[in-house]
Order: C-alpha cells, then sequence, then structure tokens
C-alpha cells in the first residue's frame, strides 16, 4: 500500500517499486511506466496506478528482512509498517537521477542505491547496500523463480521457503539481478557520496503575477496569487496545503505530489520554484523551525535541503505509522502543530464505510514532536477536510453529510472524544451518543467542508482572536462566533460577501503582511470551477458592518456588531426573521430538515420575535424570543443598516446546546 517508484535509467525504461511498509522490493520491470488510469485526472474515485511493462521480478508482501531468521509477519492484520525493532524506513535522498534509500534493521544502520545495467541490450538490476556495522539478518532478494539470474558479491545466497535470501558477509553487498546466464561483474558505487545533496533538477521557476482585485468601497477583497502553469513539467497544482517560511515565502502542496516555493508574494511578481516531487497525495503542509513538513497518505514527509541550492535532497520519513488501504476516500488532511510541538492531521473514512477496515480511519491522529510516536486523539469523523489550531491549544475540525452524518458542522475536538460516525467509532461497543458539534451547516451554506483558522493579526479587521471556517464546497469563508455556556461550547456562523474560484480548505495568517491567505482545489464535489487556487483575502481599512459575537440567552438572542448601529432600523422587527429545526443522528446518508416543534414533519418552524432592542454601546442588538429552547439549527436573517447608513445583510446559523443568564442588558439611551 505504500509503494516508491524509483526510474533507474536515463531513458526511462527500467523501474524497482519498494515498500516502505516492509521494507520490500515488491516489483522490478522494464519497458512502459505505469499506467496511471483516471488518477492524475481524478481526485474522486481516483483509480490506483498500474505497472505498464514487463516485470523481471518481485516479491509477495512478506517482510524483506528476516528479524531473528523469521521472515513472520509481526504486523496486527498485516496492516502498517514493520515493527521498528525489525525493520524501519527512513526516508530517500536525491542526487540527480540517483535515489538513495535509508532505513535500518534492528539497530543496523542501511543505505541502499538501486541502479540498473544493459548486457547486449538486456538489463541487470543491481541493489547496492551499505551498512553502518555488520549485519546479522538475510534480505529477501525476490521469489524464487526458473530463467532469473543472481548474482552477489559481499554475502551468501541461498533459497528459503521458495525465496531467494542474501546474508551479507560484511559492511556492504551488492546484488545483480538478471535473465542472463552470466552476469559480469561491475563497480561497486560509493553510496555515502550521494546523501549530501545533488546538483538542482529543476533550476528554472516559473513566474507569475498576482492576480489584484479591483478597487473597492469594501472592507475585504481577494487577489489571485496566479498558480504555475504552464510549467516545463507539465506538472499539476492542485493545491492541498502551505505555510509561510521565515522569510515570507511560501511553500505549497499539490495533491499530485510536488512542492513548490513561491517568492514575490509582497512585491506581486511572483517566482515558483519547484521544490519537491513524488510524494503520495499531499494535503497538508506546515513550517517549523524551517522545515518544511507535508502530510501524505504514507507519512508525515520532513523534506531537507542539505545543499541549498532550493531543492530537497532528503525526504525524511519522520512518521508513517499510519495504516494504508487501497480505499481512495481515507485522504489524510491537514498539518498543525500544538504549543508543545506535537503534529496533528486527520484521516478520512473509507467509502463505502463497510470497506476493509484499518485502525486510523475515521481518526484524528496526533504524532509527536520527535516523530516516534502515533496516537489517536479522536475518533468517529467521515471527511474530515481540515482542523484549526488555536489558543490554548483548541482543536476543530469539519466534517460534511454522510452515513451517520446529518449536515455539515464544525467539532471543538477533546482527546478521546467521538463525533458521530459509527463505523469510525473505533470502540468494543456501540456508542449511543456523540459528542455534539459547536455548530451544525445545512448544505445550502456548506456541503463540504474544509480548514479553520483563527485570526492572529492585528492588521485583519475587528476580528483577531476570531475562528474562520472554509467551505470547500460552496468556496466561500465563514465567521464562527463561538460562546461557552455552563461548560458547553456553541457556535453561529455567517459568511464573508466573497467566492473563491475553487473549494478553498487551507488558510495560514502571513506573518510579514498580517492578511489572511488561503488554498484550494478542484476534486470531489465544489463550486469551485478551477483545479487549484491560491488567495489573498486582504483588509482594505474600509469599515467593517458584521456580527462579532452571538450569544444565546434565557428570553433570546444577543448579537453584537463590528459597528454602530442605526437605531431605528435595529429595532424594526421587520428586519429579522428566524426559523429552526432539527436533524436525526441515523444509518442513513444525512438526514432530513425536522420540525422542532412536530419532530414527525420534515419541515422548519417560524420562531416568533416579540422585541428588537438596541443596547448601550449601540453595536448590540438583544432581539426578544419568548420560549427559545436548545435546537440544532436556526437560521436568523438580519437586514438592518449602521449609523453611517451602510447596510448590513446576513444569514447568521447557529446551534444551541443551552441558555445563558440574562444579564447587563442595558437599552441605549
Amino acid at each position: 500500500m505504500k509503494g516508491v517508484v524509483v526510474t533507474l535509467d536515463a531513458e526511462k525504461k527500467a523501474y524497482m517499486c519498494y515498500d516502505t511498509d516492509l521494507m520490500r522490493v515488491s516489483l522490478g520491470w522494464t519497458g512502459e511506466f505505469l499506467n496511471f488510469g483516471n488518477y492524475l485526472r481524478e481526485i474522486n474515485h481516483p483509480q490506483p496506478p498500474k505497472v505498464a511493462g514487463q516485470p523481471l521480478f518481485g516479491t509477495k508482501p512478506w517482510p524483506g528482512w528476516t528479524k531473528n531468521g523469521s521472515l513472520a509477519d509481526r504486523r496486527t492484520k498485516s496492516q502498517g509498517p514493520l515493527p521498528r525493532d525489525h525493520a524501519k524506513y527512513r526516508g530517500l535522498y536525491l542526487h540527480g537521477r540517483q535515489v538513495a534509500l535509508s532505513y535500518t534493521v534492528g539497530d543496523v544502520g542501511v543505505l541502499e542505491l538501486p541502479s540498473v545495467d544493459y548486457v547486449d541490450g538486456q538489463p541487470v538490476f543491481h541493489r547496492t547496500l551499505e551498512f553502518d556495522k555488520n549485519c546479522r539478518e538475510s534480505l529477501v532478494v525476490c521469489d524464487w523463480q526458473d530463467g532469473l539470474t543472481i548474482d552477489v558479491s559481499g554475502g551468501s545466497l541461498e533459497k528459503k521457503d521458495g525465496k531467494a535470501l542474501v546474508k551479507p558477509s560484511g559492511k556492504s553487498v551488492r546484488i545483480s539481478i538478471s535473465t542472463l546466464a552470466n552476469l559480469p561483474k561491475g563497480k561497486t558505487p560509493e553510496i555515502k557520496s550521494l546523501i549530501k545533496g545533488g546538483p538542482p533538477r529543476w533550476s528554472e521557476a516559473v513566474k507569475t503575477q498576482t492576480r489584484i482585485a479591483a478597487k473597492s468601497n469594501a472592507p475585504y477583497v481577494v487577489d489571485t496569487l496566479a498558480e504555475s502553469v504552464p510549467n516545463p513539467w507539465n506538472a499539476q497544482t492542485f493545491f492541498g496545503g502551505f505555510d509561510f517560511l521565515p522569510d515570507g515565502r511560501a511553500a505549497i502542496c499539490t495533491f499530485h505530489g510536488d512542492v513548490w516555493i513561491v517568492s514575490g508574494i509582497q512585491e506581486n511578481e511572483l517566482a515558483w520554484k519547484r521544490f519537491a516531487t513524488g510524494l503520495f497525495q499531499p494535503l497538508g503542509l506546515k513550517v517549523v523551525d524551517g522545515h518544511i513538513y507535508v502530510t501524505g497518505r504514507d507519512q508525515l514527509t520532513r523534506l531537507h535541503d542539505l545543499n541549498a541550492d532550493g531543492e530537497a535532497d532528503f525526504y525524511e520519513n519522520f512518521n508513517n505509522d499510519t495504516v494504508v488501504t487501497e480505499n481512495y476516500h481515507e485522504f489524510c488532511m491537514d498539518l498543525h502543530t500544538d504549543t508543545e510541538g506535537n503534529f496533528y492531521y486527520a484521516k478520512g473514512a473509507p467509502w463505502p464505510p463497510e470497506s476493509r477496515p484499518s485502525p486510523h480511519h475515521g481518526c484524528l491522529l496526533k504524532v509527536s514532536r520527535d516523530g516516534s510516536k502515533l496516537e489517536v486523539y479522536a475518533t468517529g469523523f467521515r471527511a474530515p477536510n481540515g482542523l484549526g489550531l488555536g489558543p490554548g491549544d483548541v482543536i476543530t475540525t469539519s466534517d460534511n453529510e454522510g452515513h451517520y452524518m446529518p449536515a455539515g458542522k464544525v467539532n471543538w475536538v477533546k482527546r478521546g472524544g467521538f463525533y458521530g460516525m459509527m463505523q469510525t467509532a473505533h470502540r468494543a461497543s456501540k456508542p449511543e451518543t456523540f459528542d455534539q458539534p459547536i455548530c451544525w451547516l445545512p448544505k445550502n451554506i456548506d456541503n463540504s467542508g474544509g480548514g479553520q483558522v483563527w485570526v492572529t493579526s492585528d492588521k485583519w479587521g475587528p476580528f483577531k482572536d476570531h475562528l474562520l471556517f472554509m467551505s470547500y464546497g460552496r468556496g466561500t469563508l465563514m465567521h464562527v462566533m463561538h460562546e461557552q455556556v455552563e461548560g458547553e461550547i456553541q457556535a453561529a456562523a455567517t459568511q464573508f460577501p466573497f467566492k473563491f474560484g475553487t473549494g478553498v480548505m487551507r488558510a495560514r495568517f502571513n506573518p510579514q503582511d498580517g492578511q489572511l491567505y488561503l488554498c484550494g482545489l478542484r476534486g470531489w464535489q465544489t463550486d469551485g470551477l478551477r483545479n487549484g487556487g491560491f488567495y489573498r483575502v486582504r483588509y482594505t481599512g474600509a469599515p467593517v458592518d458584521m456580527a462579532a459575537e452571538v450569544h444565546t440567552l434565557s428570553g433570546g438572542i444577543q448579537i453584537k456588531f463590528t459597528s454602530p448601529l442605526d437605531e431605528t432600523s435595529a429595532t424594526s422587527l421587520d428586519n429579522y426573521s428566524m426559523e429552526q429545526w432539527n436533524y436525526k443522528w441515523t444509518h442513513e446518508y444525512g438526514s432530513p430538515e425536522f420540525s422542532v416543534n412536530d419532530p414527525s414533519h420534515k419541515k422548519h418552524d417560524q420562531v416568533p420575535l416579540k422585541s428588537a432592542k438596541l443596547l448601550a454601546d449601540k453595536k448590540t442588538v438583544f432581539l426578544e424570543i419568548p420560549g427559545i429552547k436548545p435546537v440544532n439549527q436556526y437560521k436568523l436573517k438580519v437586514k438592518i443598516t449602521a449609523a453611517d447608513g451602510s447596510p448590513i445583510s446576513q444569514d447568521i446559523y447557529g446551534t444551541i446546546h443551552r441558555l445563558g443568564n440574562r444579564k447587563n442588558l442595558s437599552l441605549a439611551r
């Protein structure tokens, strides 16, 4: 399930595939590379690549090295990587077209260089290995087959249980594999010379310009950082995650496996430099201490530029404990760190949900600061395409409608929590309830959630320390206004008045200019029309007229706006309307919207409003609502005027778990 394919020759006619879970060579072949099918075009239901050429040798899925002389598979359910004391993948080095793999066998460090020669037009595959001390274990070369010649220098060859095994006799071994009867002795290459960084492969930068938003009286405008297409490598730019380097450049990854470094952001003259390739569906990226970490389906990768030439030379396996299955829907998404340096990302559930399970599907996963430990932090997720990590190490996630998911939602995650999807509960007995979201989101405003980000900037208007939510499906940005009532978190959300060209799902605030940057792609269902997009939401300094806080109280709802209100407009009941409904948590895909007053009916209830009062700060309205009570979903339409005459028109969607105490409601004089 985790295959690293190495192209062995400049003509691109010979290949070797390494299984980084079992530390084996799973296949060597010649001819055509891979048949990708729809893999490069489709993110939704992609077909796995298949070998297009002619296999020469291979191994069945058992460990590639012995442990105390045994090839027993000690993994739970034969899933995930081998135990660390057996064999552990460390990463790979690039040096021009050469690839050296680094791993351990027991306590022995190994460097391995795959290569190919041609004798009389026939390929001879080589595996050259260097050990940091004598290795007592044997490696599996391949399944034994007639017509295959295996030559070994620095070790002994034996046939055992239908496999060709080699026992090293010193600190280096070279294995040659071919259909030729007699193999000439070749010179053993020096692998250590290849692990210090090689010549750059993509020295050409792709130049683009930022498309600046037209001048506007709006407080927020959207600039588009034009992506690196076309480019010399025909690389796709479906953006899956990004972060800022200490010098202000951005590192951004694409679903199809690249990482780019983007400079010139402040000057709006962009230079895109390809930094890394060949990653497995990366959908999250985080910069820590100047190092780029990338979330892939196979592992968290830490990228190292060993010779400071602007390209990654060592793709370090920071942690690959996550179990990968063949199900396309188990994407690994987003990447954040807490104040102690631990990493967090989310893994989707399989589709259909009855597919082959893994211990990690539908989980929020935590990786220790040093990468040595993977922990299941919370369970019960379906498609949590994005996280947020905020003040006090608060973790939020999105999720969207599906089995045991009545609607989209924003979760406030606690360790050990269960968030609804029964097939990903990972519990001995079925839960009878689940941890409620802080806010449900109906399909008309969010049919597929993205990530969240906390406003950390003083330069982005009046929302410092507030939570923002991205709708991937609708390509929109929302302001989430949360409150805590008797220990329970609940929230209401409203949209910013702009739309992006792609689904948006990752966001960061740029420390240099204090503005909000977002990226996204068009894969599974979204209103977005572009394959990928990189955006800046820029605060212009114009007055902001939006809801800033929502509090649900006994007797009504209190809304604080960002600017003073016109009293006549704010106190007119004709400028407000409210409806509410509930969802049902069942095994069905999503939920109808049920009446609160009569749960047998699928409808919304209109909520009568008794009065609207403007409080003394001239920014806060209290809507008196007799009989207000907890509800899954309400929609509150507001159409009022600010004190300077600016219109304020917003739909506020909220969830009520508890009602706070009504106090300190002094009215405007």
